[in-house]
């Protein structure tokens, strides 16, 4: 069974993409399109780091789900520090 790669989705296509400061906030008061573009605009960003760490793309994939799992439930305490 193959993994669908998570970091093959396309930036936002409407403009420019929105900051992620902005997306964060947004994310923050519960806005999931805002959190869905901040995966869209990070996860590639992810993936490049995962895959290095891994050298396993089915892994890197698996691991890219994880942090960002791991993102929604933490964002709400997230400060930008």
């Amino acid at each position: 069974m193959g993994a669908r790669h998570l970091h093959t989705h396309d930036r936002m296509t409407s403009g420019t993409p929105e900051s992620i400061d902005a997306l964060v906030r947004r994310a923050q008061e519960g806005d999931v399109r805002a959190f869905e573009g901040l995966y869209r605009q990070t996860s590639g960003r992810v993936y490049a780091v995962c895959l290095r760490m891994c050298a396993d793309a089915d892994r890197a994939t698996e691991l890219v789900q994880d942090v960002f799992v791991r993102v929604w439930e933490k964002l709400p305490g997230f400060r930008g520090d």
